[in-house]
């Protein structure tokens, strides 16, 4: 199965991006936060500790572990990443393998329950 396109854009469902070292993107919906979160397995549910790289910049710059803005990395032990709102664009790469990541959106408006 093909990785998504978008997360959040159209709906509020959670994806799960298959990363690889080729770097793939993902349409954000700007109005939303977003939990990036490393499930610590591939898409086949075998252990995957490799790092995956992300940047938020609009122009999906290629990811790298080098200092600079817009930027992060998970491992399967550094749990989440939180980002958002006001971007458009979430680009992910794996350093090796194919780590699994689930990428949530984070609705900002609040109800009672």
């Amino acid at each position: 199965m093909a990785n998504p396109t978008e997360v959040g854009v159209d709906d509020g469902h959670p994806v799960i991006v298959a990363t690889s070292t080729t770097k793939a993107s993902l349409t954000l919906n700007k109005q939303k936060q977003y939990s990036i979160r490393h499930l610590g397995v591939n898409v086949s549910n075998v252990a995957d500790t490799n790092t995956v790289c992300y940047t938020t910049d609009d122009a999906g710059a290629t990811p790298t572990l080098a200092a600079g803005a817009d930027k992060g990395a998970l491992t399967s032990t550094t749990g989440e990443a939180i980002v958002g709102p006001g971007l458009t664009k979430l680009t992910v790469i794996s350093l090796a393998d194919i780590p699994a990541l689930i990428v949530t959106p984070i609705s900002l408006q609040r109800g009672l329950f």
